[in-house]
């Protein structure tokens, strides 16, 4: 048993409290969800031009790009974009035929159409 000098004892009132341990300040959690005005972001609030660009500047002409990459430089244009939002907003685009890769995801492997090899 560590003893502690009364010194180190705060008075309040009729009792002698223990020095507190200070408190961690947590680091604030990764964004989950973005507010648009008064309701929550979906696909139709980010561009499908602004995403398509995001994957042009991800990588090489003529390779794939990776999905971790893409959603940087999606989130540099039109600010920070939830995860799920992202994938939701990449299926949509491969759906349409807009975008070719993988939308469900894993790394991605997205490409522009026009830079297609056999897909």
């Amino acid at each position: 048993m560590d003893l502690l000098p009364m010194s180190a004892f705060q008075r309040t009132g009729g009792l002698w409290l223990p020095p507190q341990a200070p408190v961690a300040v947590e680091p604030e959690p990764p964004v989950t969800i973005r507010m648009v005005g008064d309701r929550r972001m979906q696909c139709k609030d980010i561009p499908d031009e602004a995403f398509i660009d995001a994957v042009r500047r991800a990588g090489e002409p003529g390779s794939w790009r990776m999905s971790w990459k893409v959603e940087s430089e999606l989130a540099a244009v039109v600010g920070p974009v939830p995860y799920n939002l992202f994938l939701a907003k990449a299926r949509r685009l491969c759906g349409r035929k807009l975008l070719h890769g993988c939308p469900c995801g894993c790394r991605g492997d997205f490409h522009p159409p026009e830079e297609c090899r056999g897909c």
